[in-house]
């Protein structure tokens, strides 16, 4: 049975009152002030924007004291004169539009449409853009167990119990196998970033970002859904495991960012 999610939400933001207008996105946004709400701090700053089109509704990171914290659009001017000096800068948009078609496996929903929900759109749904030019080393030794026997992923006790908790709690939010490139996100206190190759049933290349020794409890998470989600996939979408691409998004975070905005809903669940 399908049936097809067609909605507009009301924005997160209770304080907006004007009518709203569809929203358009342009290639040229003109520069602009926006005043940015941040719920947590109780606070409202204005920036300024000359590299998204935004609107009131729309969740964006800035820089400065609350960079890589994410606020929301209250107001957008664009009559002003200012210095530049004076002003941060909008540097990131989560975009939250989403169109496509998703089956639901387990608690996340699933599609094999690379343009659906792609992993760099649903990266902005929980972290901020990469301002970190710091640079990092990373290498694998080649270990690779199958995802099917996880008796053969050499992983500290204590540290599986503690991935099996997150992996419960359905922490892992988004996971993505592109061909044999695999990536995820697990939103615990902070979210991390997994990497990995699925190739034959096998899993290698497997590193995260909290930069861990050794295994980590993010990487038991992310694959403890990983398998969820293919084994009920193979029960119920057999076909769907020959596909070069999948994807998964936690049916919550789906519906946080997904509806709660201001952007018409053009999904189809099956």
């Amino acid at each position: 049975m399908k049936f097809t999610v067609g909605f507009q939400t009301q924005p997160l933001n209770p304080m907006q009152s004007m009518p709203r207008q569809p929203v358009t996105r342009s290639n040229h946004p003109c520069p602009c002030l926006v005043a940015v709400q941040f719920p947590h701090r109780n606070l409202t700053c204005t920036y300024f924007n000359d590299r998204f089109e935004l609107h009131p509704g729309d969740r964006v990171y800035v820089e400065g004291k609350l960079e890589g914290h994410m606020g929301q659009v209250t107001h957008v001017d664009y009559n002003f004169k200012i210095k530049l000096s004076q002003y941060k800068k909008v540097i990131g948009m989560v975009e939250t539009r989403v169109k496509g078609r998703f089956i639901a496996v387990g608690n996340h929903l699933l599609t094999r449409d690379a343009h659906t929900l792609p992993y760099e759109q649903a990266r902005t749904w929980f972290l901020p853009p990469d301002t970190d030019e710091e640079p990092y080393v990373s290498y694998s030794d080649g270990e690779h167990f199958p995802l099917r026997d996880l008796t053969q992923f050499n992983v500290d006790p204590e540290v599986a119990q503690e991935g099996h908790e997150i992996y419960m709690e359905d922490q892992v939010v988004y996971w993505e196998v592109d061909h044999t490139k695999g990536r995820a996100i697990v939103n615990t206190l902070q979210p991390y970033e997994i990497e990995f190759t699925y190739q034959d049933g096998q899993i290698s290349n497997l590193t995260c970002g909290c930069y861990h020794a050794g295994v980590c409890m993010h990487r038991v998470a992310a694959i403890l859904q990983l398998r969820e989600s293919l084994s009920l996939l193979e029960q119920n979408k057999p076909e769907w495991l020959n596909e070069e691409y999948l994807a998964a998004v936690e049916k919550d975070a789906f519906v946080e960012f997904a509806m709660h905005n201001q952007h018409p809903v053009n999904v189809t669940l099956e």
